[in-house]
C-alpha cells in the first residue's frame, strides 16, 4: 500500500529501492504473497499500539499544577487564583480554604501583603505590586515575581524529578511547623494560624489532611498524576518501540521479496546425466565360450 501511494504521488522509491513493476514470474507471485502477508501483519500490529497516555496529557497535568488549568496564566487570573485571599490563602478556616488550587496561587500568598511591598520572597520590595486583594491583583503579583525566581539548570520532567519536588515540598511543610500552627497544614515561617496575604502574610493554610495523611493540595495531586502518567508513557513507548521493530521486519521482508521479483533468478537446465558408451562387438567376441561358474 505504501508503495502504491508513493507511485501515485509521483515517487518511486521505498527504502531507497526504485519501484518498477516486475515481469510476470514465479518470483512476482511470491512477492505479491509476501507483501500481502506483511501488510496484514503490520495492520494487526497497528491495533496493538498503545495510545492511552500522550505527552500532551503529561504537559496538561503540569500546567494545571502551575496555573490551575492546562494553559498559561490568563490575564484576569480567574482560573489560577481565588476571588479573595481569605479563601485563596486559607485565612484561619481550613474547611473553607481553597489554598493549593495552583502553585502560582500559593506563591502569591507567601510573597504578598496589604501594601504590596513584601520582601519575604525577593529580599527587597518590588514597588507595590505584590498584592492579593483580588484575582487581577494576584495575577499582577505573580507576573512581577516570576522574573525574580532564582534560575536553575533546566531539568527534564521525569517521574524521579517530580517525586523529588513533591518530597521537598512535604519536608518543607513539616519542617516549618511553629507552635501557633497547632498541627494545621501551614506552609511558611509565620508563627500564626491565619494566612491572608494581608496583615497575616507569609503563609498558606491548607485543608486538614485526609485519611492516610494525604495532603488535600490540588497542585500536588496534579504533580503526582503527571509522574504516574510519565511512568505509564515510558512503558507505553517501550511497548510501541517493540511493535515498530516487528513492523520494520515485515516491511524488509516485503521489500526483499520485491527485489527478488525485480531481479528474477536465471533459469538453469538440469545437470546432464553421464552417458555410457556401448562397446563395439566383434565376431571373435561372439565365438568366445561362455564361462560357466
Amino acid at each position: 500500500q505504501q508503495a502504491k501511494e508513493l507511485v501515485q504521488g509521483g515517487k518511486h522509491k521505498i527504502l531507497e529501492i526504485e519501484l518498477k513493476r516486475p515481469q510476470k514470474s514465479h518470483d512476482r507471485n511470491a512477492a505479491a504473497a509476501a507483501v500481502n502477508a506483511s501488510l496484514r501483519a503490520v495492520e494487526s500490529l497497528l491495533t496493538l499500539l498503545k495510545t492511552e497516555v500522550t505527552k500532551q496529557a503529561v504537559i496538561d497535568e503540569l500546567r494545571t499544577a502551575a496555573y490551575g488549568q492546562p494553559k498559561s496564566l490568563d490575564a484576569t487570573g480567574t482560573k489560577t487564583f481565588d476571588a479573595t485571599p481569605t479563601t485563596g490563602c486559607g485565612d484561619n478556616n481550613q474547611a473553607n480554604s481553597n489554598a493549593g488550587k495552583s502553585i502560582a496561587n500559593d506563591m502569591v500568598c507567601l510573597c504578598s501583603n496589604s501594601g504590596g511591598t513584601s520582601d519575604s520572597c525577593t529580599g527587597t520590595a518590588i514597588s507595590t505590586a505584590l498584592k492579593y486583594g483580588n484575582q487581577g491583583e494576584a495575577a499582577t503579583a505573580f507576573n512581577a515575581l516570576k522574573p525574580k525566581c532564582p534560575k536553575t539548570a533546566a531539568l527534564k520532567a521525569t517521574e524521579a524529578t517530580i517525586a523529588a519536588a513533591v518530597t521537598q515540598f512535604v519536608a518543607t511543610l513539616r519542617a516549618g511547623q511553629a507552635s501557633a500552627h497547632a498541627s494545621k497544614n501551614i506552609l511558611g515561617s509565620k508563627n500564626a494560624n491565619q494566612c491572608n496575604a494581608g496583615a497575616n502574610e507569609g503563609c498558606v493554610l491548607y485543608k486538614d489532611s485526609r485519611d492516610a495523611g494525604i495532603l488535600p493540595v490540588d497542585w500536588l495531586i496534579h504533580l503526582e498524576t503527571a509522574a504516574a502518567k510519565l511512568s505509564r508513557l515510558a512503558q507505553q513507548q517501550q511497548a510501541n518501540e517493540q511493535l515498530l521493530q516487528r513492523a520494520k521486519q515485515h516491511t524488509q521482508t516485503a521489500v526483499q521479496a520485491y527485489i527478488n521479483a525485480r531481479n528474477p533468478r536465471p533459469e538453469t537446465l538440469a545437470q546432464a546425466q553421464p552417458e555410457y558408451k556401448k562397446q563395439k562387438t566383434t565376431a571373435n567376441d561372439c565365438k568366445k565360450p561362455l564361462q560357466m561358474g
